[in-house]
């Protein structure tokens, strides 16, 4: 999705408010701004905060550092901004995050990644958003395979959130498939040339393999890119993402080929919700521990109920996605503290 477009801007605008007083000045610390997903929801973050008026948005960048994050904390708790929201930096020292903030009494939302002692978070359910695109692609092996299900899972170890994607991934496969086999499983490290790499290792020593699994857009994208290289038979692969966060992946996902899934993630939504919950918390309305943003399996035949493609982009349609239905309480959830 491209920025500041008129568009999305009346995308964000059909949806209503919450009411009270307006925070000033938000600030946002990402865990690292070049990626797709982050560069939507940091987008959509200044539409909805411009939507209640507030007057900035002030965003730093950790780029995958937890003494960066803690860093840029300080610098936007000195530049008195109301409300923080942060993306947590896996890492043993990620408590100092809920506790900086404490200690400056600013209200914290958190986005993706749970930390102890947190008031609020706005994230997916990993592991059973990673089920229902696992299930999609057990039905589909079913179908197309014979039943035979051998995968490739370009995966991201360190960050447990990414992982139960894959964990959810191969058991809802196999809910379909029992005897399906994970032949390997690689760090991609969400970067697509690092996934192509590694993808073309396994698929040059494993030909059985017949499904490849990418935790996120990257990953996926890496794993496309090593299937066309290698000149592999694409009637005989199956791809399924995770994320749908751009309009390439829109694009690849609509002109048909290996890559048939992905679960759509909606980082529209989460940036959207993410003001919602600051502005709830300036006010001292409660909130829920985890705000649970909805996901879904999509593919070429159900994409455009959930965007719009225009001369601009792809736009959501705010109002189908909310109307998706979500987790009460995720199946599995980890603390990013130790």
């Amino acid at each position: 999705m491209s920025q500041n477009l008129p568009s999305i801007k009346s995308a964000v605008r059909e949806l209503p408010t919450i009411s009270g007083k307006i925070p000033e000045k938000i600030g946002y610390v990402v865990n690292y701004s070049f990626h797709i997903w982050y560069k939507v929801v940091m987008n959509v973050m200044r539409e909805r905060a411009a939507q209640y008026g507030i007057s900035e948005v002030n965003i730093r960048d950790a780029k995958m550092d937890i003494q960066t994050e803690l860093e840029a904390m300080d610098e936007l708790i000195e530049e008195k901004v109301d409300i923080l929201i942060v993306t947590p930096v896996v890492s043993p020292e990620v408590h100092q995050i809920v506790h900086k903030a404490v200690k400056a009494g600013i209200p914290l939302v958190l986005e993706a990644n749970p930390v102890e002692g947190m008031t609020t978070m706005v994230a997916i359910c990993d592991y059973d958003a990673g089920v229902k695109v696992g299930k999609w692609a057990g039905e589909y092996t079913r179908q197309h395979f014979g039943g035979m299900a051998n995968i490739l899972d370009i995966a991201y170890p360190p960050l447990r959130p990414c992982l139960m994607r894959s964990e959810g991934f191969l058991a809802g496969l196999r809910s379909v498939i029992p005897n399906a086999r994970l032949v390997d499983r690689v760090n991609g490290e969400a970067m697509v040339e690092t996934s192509c790499e590694l993808a073309k290792e396994v698929l040059q020593r494993n030909l059985e393999v017949n499904i490849v699994f990418g935790m996120d857009d990257e990953s996926i994208h890496g794993g496309l890119k090593a299937v066309e290289e290698m000149e592999i038979n694409t009637e005989n692969i199956l791809l399924a993402g995770f994320g749908m966060a751009g309009d390439e992946d829109k694009d690849h996902l609509m002109k048909g080929g290996p890559w048939k899934v992905s679960t759509a993630m909606f980082p529209e939504w989460v940036g959207l919700r993410c003001v919602d919950q600051a502005v709830r918390l300036y006010n001292g309305i409660p909130v829920d521990k985890h705000e649970v943003t909805p996901t879904f399996p999509v593919t070429k035949e159900n994409l455009t109920e959930y965007y719009i493609k225009t001369i601009e982009g792809w736009i959501p349609k705010f109002k189908a996605i909310a109307k998706i239905e979500r987790e009460e309480v995720c199946s599995k959830i980890q603390l990013s503290s130790p």
